[in-house]
This record gives structure tokens, sequence and C-alpha cells, in this order.
């Protein structure tokens, strides 16, 4: 069980859902997506997941280019976005949530 609660945490996206309270507030909440589940991080990405808002059934995400993605090149993500910390913050907690090293061009500058 901890081995599939592992795997749904790394691969969830963040999605709202229109809640049918008085004040119309949005709930947030987590989905699998078999292909938005398998985009690579960067801390340069290329593109963005947008988070869709709707009723429960139709909740849900998508991906939107953030520039020009060349022919072959991978579709990349930055899985911390709205990160607060300093890029070796940022690193530390990649590692931690996403147990990785973070290669991307960025980082790899900073060695």
């Amino acid at each position: 069980l901890a081995l599939a609660m592992g795997v749904i945490r790394m691969n969830a996206v963040g999605v709202c859902v229109d809640s049918s309270n008085a004040e119309g507030a949005t709930a947030s909440g987590m989905g699998l997506f078999e292909i938005l589940g398998r985009v690579n991080h960067s801390c340069v990405p290329n593109a963005r997941l947008e988070s869709l808002a709707g009723e429960s059934e139709a909740a849900g995400a998508t991906l939107a280019a953030t520039r020009d993605v060349e022919l072959g090149e991978e579709v990349l993500i930055d899985y911390l976005a709205n990160f607060e910390g300093t890029a070796a913050e940022k690193r530390e907690h990649l590692l931690e949530q996403y147990r990785f090293h973070c290669h991307c061009e960025l980082c790899a500058a900073k060695g």
C-alpha cells in the first residue's frame, strides 16, 4: 500500500473542482492522468500544467506550451513552479518529494 501511495503522490496532478456551496468556492484535489503523469521536470520548462475547474466529473488539467517547442524536443514542466525558496532548497525538495536529482540546464550549470 505504501508503494502504491508513493506512486500516486509522485504522479498526481492538482485540479480544482467547483463546489456546490453558496459561496461558490472551489476545492482543490488531485487527479491521475495517463499522459500528464509522464511529463518530466525542468527548472527551465517549455510548458505548464493548467487546472481546469469544473464539476467533479469534468475537473481536469491540460498541458500548455510556454514557448515554441522544437520538433523532437521533450516537453517539460516545472514540478515546483510556485516554490518560494532558494534554488538549493528547490533541488532538496525535488529530491525529498519526487526522489530525483534535478539535472536540467539550470541546475547543471550550478553544479
